[in-house]
């Protein structure tokens, strides 16, 4: 058998050895405590960047919303302007639409709907500009 190394042993003063003791306790107390602090930190900057970011997306499906119902009331100023005074069943049934389309925003049938109407209006106001200017 090959014979092993002995390890080496160092003998340490009694009072050396517990002063190290301390202090790596003291190094390990520190480092625990700043570990916490930077981990608390980081996850409130975490929370605080996904509250922005659901804010954000938040506020752009507003927007979105906004916009489409500025486009709704957009086609329906023009059809009104063309015939003043009139009321058809096309526009009893946009109004039937926003009504619920405002009491339920995401439901795909009332999109779907709207959409169409929203595609039958830009067909209208086409056929009026092609009257207008023959």
């Amino acid at each position: 058998m090959a014979q092993q190394p002995i390890p080496s042993i160092e003998i340490y003063d009694l009072d050396d050895a517990f002063k190290k003791i301390q202090q790596l306790e003291a190094t390990n107390d520190y480092l625990r405590r700043r570990y916490v602090e930077l981990h608390t930190e980081y996850r409130q900057q975490e929370q605080a960047h996904d509250h922005a970011k659901t804010s954000n997306v938040a506020k752009q499906r507003r927007i979105e919303e906004l916009e489409e119902e500025v486009q709704r009331l957009k086609f329906g100023k023009a059809a009104r302007e063309v015939r003043p005074g009139e009321k058809t069943a096309a526009d009893d049934k946009i109004a039937e639409d926003e009504i619920k389309w405002k009491m339920c925003p995401k439901s795909t049938e009332a999109r779907e709907r709207r959409l169409r109407e929203e595609e039958t209006k830009e067909i209208q106001d086409q056929k009026l500009r092609d009257l207008t200017t023959a």
